[in-house]
């Protein structure tokens, strides 16, 4: 369910028609059928910038308005499964992403690439190591309210010319850090990540806690502007739940890149910041 914060011209429910009865309640069934039988679309949903490109006869999603253009006529079973591999495809390739990032030390690369990865930065002019260790402790400063002094630290060098911070204690943060731009790329603490943890849906916390999100993400921590565009998403179970427990905040910035923020929403804590450029939002 995509829900919006602002006055865009995107369609609040996400979709080119409101849907039937009958589309709801298949779509809850097929969900259902998607997560635990393995039932998937044999086609796919086509992605587009603006509307007037939709594809004639196939269900496309205009990634400028987040809408996904559907037929007048009520739709196939195989065209609801689109949507909904569509939506758990875009989640997961943003994760995923960041994920891999946090696993590129482990045993994996090597020293002479790391000093490889090192001296490139180096020769863009980019920040010290130390330099990016303080600026990923302030960012979890700001975001987190925890001070990092006390933890061990390890910092590398990726192949991307940013630094990866990785701050272990009682728990675990990982930073990264665009060392040519001196500014946070991705942040995430395992603390507050929830893994099957379905939260009962309730529009006034997520409302209410969008002003705790902007506070911290526009004048704490200096991530987007005060004037961002923003909305924010979760997807229901069939019983009416928050699936994992997770929501997500969205930003777009006036440079053209969007800050993700995920949150758990028993907690309401922020489980990660991600950024990216629109283009990476919507490539699959």
């Amino acid at each position: 369910m995509i829900t919006n914060m602002d006055k865009s011209n995107a369609d609040k429910d996400s979709y080119s028609r409101k849907l039937t009865d009958s589309e709801r309640e298949r779509m809850d069934k097929l969900r259902e059928q998607y997560e635990n039988e393995g039932r998937f679309p044999e086609g796919k949903v086509a992605v587009v910038d603006k509307e007037e490109d939709a594809k004639e006869g196939q269900i496309t999603f205009v990634t400028t308005t987040r809408t996904y253009v559907i037929p007048e006529k009520e739709m196939t079973d195989e065209q609801i499964l689109q949507i909904i591999d569509y939506g758990y495809k875009e989640d997961y390739s943003l994760r995923q992403e960041r994920r891999e990032t946090e696993e590129n030390y482990d045993g994996v690369v090597s020293d002479e690439q790391v000093a490889e990865n090192e001296e490139k930065i180096k020769s863009s002019n980019g920040m010290s190591k130390e330099a990016a260790k303080e600026l990923a402790a302030k960012y979890i400063k700001n975001i987190y309210d925890i001070d990092v002094s006390e933890y061990d630290v390890d910092v590398n060098a990726n192949y991307d010319s940013s630094y990866e911070v990785h701050f272990q204690k009682d728990n675990s943060i990982i930073v990264n850090i665009d060392a040519v731009n001196k500014q946070l790329e991705y942040i995430h603490i395992d603390e507050y990540e929830v893994e099957n943890n379905n939260e009962k849906a309730d529009e006034n916390l997520f409302t209410n806690y969008a002003d705790t999100v902007k506070e911290i993400i526009i004048n704490k921590a200096n991530l987007a502007e005060t004037d961002s565009k923003y909305h924010y998403e979760y997807t229901l179970t069939e019983d009416g739940k928050v699936q994992a427990g997770i929501m997500s905040y969205y930003f777009e910035k006036s440079n053209g890149k969007v800050v993700q923020i995920r949150v758990n929403c028993k907690e309401q804590k922020i489980i990660d910041v991600a950024i990216y450029t629109e283009k990476q939002i919507v490539t699959k």
